[in-house]
């Protein structure tokens, strides 16, 4: 199924259509299950603390570039509808404040993935897998992505790969 989300959208949304899309990442990934799909209009989006990430269930693929009302991920214009996975969770980068950066932007714990059409950005203060974090053997897709801006101390400031296997970047 697909799971829609929209920063624009009121609170209260379960997810189900654009009309009714979460306002909120956490939330639609916190409902999503093996191959659903999230949909995700643009804006930027933040995990919350330096301590948290988004966590991309198993098996569950994330689109990005939407406007809020496509059909099909065709429909998309990554150009005009940026979407941001932005790990300055105060914004506040620009003043030279990353103490509160989140150290990780995303983690993918397993599943076949795909994720298409995001901005990933400004991960700091961590040792491993800045932009996005990959556990364990698994097949995953990246496109239409750019990973800007990440840092860590180790290994791994855009993307980290631990173990995987058959991942693409286009």
């Amino acid at each position: 199924k697909r799971i829609y989300v929209n920063p624009s959208s009121f609170p209260g949304g379960d997810g189900s259509s654009w009309i009714l899309a979460f306002d909120d990442l956490d939330a639609a990934l916190d409902v999503a299950q093996p191959f659903d799909e999230v949909w995700v209009a643009a804006g930027t989006y933040s995990p919350g603390s330096s301590f948290e990430q988004f966590e991309l269930p198993f098996g569950v693929s994330l689109f990005g570039g939407f406007a809020g009302h496509e059909s099909s991920t065709d429909q998309r214009d990554l150009a005009n509808n940026v979407t941001v996975l932005d790990a300055d969770n105060l914004q506040d980068d620009s003043t030279g404040g990353t103490t509160d950066n989140s150290r990780t932007v995303m983690q993918i714990l397993g599943g076949r993935q795909r994720i298409d059409g995001f901005l990933v950005r400004g991960a700091a203060n961590g040792s491993i897998g800045g932009g996005l974090a990959v556990y364990g053997r698994r097949e995953i897709v990246f496109a239409n992505c750019t990973f800007l801006e990440n840092d860590t101390s180790h290994r791994g400031g855009a993307i980290y790969l631990n173990f995987s296997t058959n991942s693409f970047l286009t």
